[in-house]
């Protein structure tokens, strides 16, 4: 995998299970990694938008935050034998994202500031839109309609960097952040190997609770 990241000049980030194997091998990984950094602003706005969601709710039971990508390919799923070949699908899909994380973690390891600063601004992008979105914005910001085909639509806060989050890297990762919170969705993962009222599911949905407070 290193030799193809060398030669299609791509960073090369290993899962998490392979990476303990690099480092007993002696092999000196990134600092800093684009996938974590990413993921760490999906689960900070995911965790925020779940936050402003409790406070308006005068009573809520067990609140479940799972990782996006696993509640889409169980939510299109219909049975436990159908969640590879949906994995394998959503993969496709998220083609360019992937090939987006690959470049920032080219630039990463390059120590490319130049490049770093680009792929930051995309992070922070995001991150604005996304609190625009669930009211952290100035109540004074103004406002203009955008046409796109038929729609139109109105844009508060920070109207460009709204109109640039419908497209492309910026819309993919949105769409992970404002998924669902995965609740029905997990009970729903249980329910295909019969463990949805069972003392082993029962303690999942539980630890899942811990692992997203």
């Amino acid at each position: 995998m290193l030799a193809r990241g060398f030669v299609y000049e791509k960073g090369y980030t290993p899962h998490p299970v392979r990476k303990r194997l690099f480092l007993a091998a002696g092999i000196t990984l990134p600092s800093e990694d684009a996938v974590i950094q990413l993921n760490n602003v999906i689960t900070e706005k995911r965790a925020k938008m779940s936050s402003v969601n409790i406070n308006h709710d005068e009573l809520h039971s067990l609140t479940i935050n799972m990782l996006p990508l696993p509640i889409q390919v169980i939510q299109e799923s219909n049975s436990a034998d159908e969640m590879i070949s949906v994995a394998l699908q959503l993969r496709d899909e998220y083609q360019e994202l992937r090939n987006w994380l690959g470049c920032y973690q080219q630039a990463l390891s390059d120590g490319s500031y130049k490049d770093i600063l680009k792929f930051k601004k995309i992070l922070l992008s995001i991150s604005q839109y996304i609190d625009s979105k669930i009211g952290i914005i100035d109540s004074n910001s103004p406002t203009f309609t955008a046409s796109i085909g038929v729609l139109k639509v109105a844009l508060k806060g920070q109207p460009v960097n709204a109109l640039k989050n419908q497209f492309g890297v910026r819309s993919m990762v949105n769409n992970l952040i404002v998924s669902r919170t995965g609740n029905s969705d997990l009970k729903k993962f249980l329910n295909f190997f019969g463990q949805k009222k069972t003392t082993v599911g029962l303690n999942v949905l539980e630890n899942f609770a811990k692992s997203s407070a």
